[in-house]
């Protein structure tokens, strides 16, 4: 498998302005911001995530091919 798309951390970014943000890292080095705030306020069956100790809890999952 390629190491281009296999996370090997993903950090929230705990910021009173950016409570949504996830700093993502790639086996292959790569670092990317993902914001999940229009996300998480579009689906209302993810409004636990506002909160930012559920959204510190996300984890790797499947040997860094998914979030959880």
């Amino acid at each position: 498998m390629s190491k281009r798309f296999v996370l090997t951390a993903a950090r929230p970014v705990l910021q009173d302005n950016a409570p949504a943000i996830l700093q993502l890292e790639f086996a292959d080095g790569l670092r990317l911001p993902l914001d999940l705030s229009d996300i998480i306020n579009y689906f209302p069956s993810l409004a636990r995530l506002k909160n930012p100790a559920v959204f510190a809890t996300a984890t790797l999952a499947d040997s860094g091919r998914f979030l959880a």
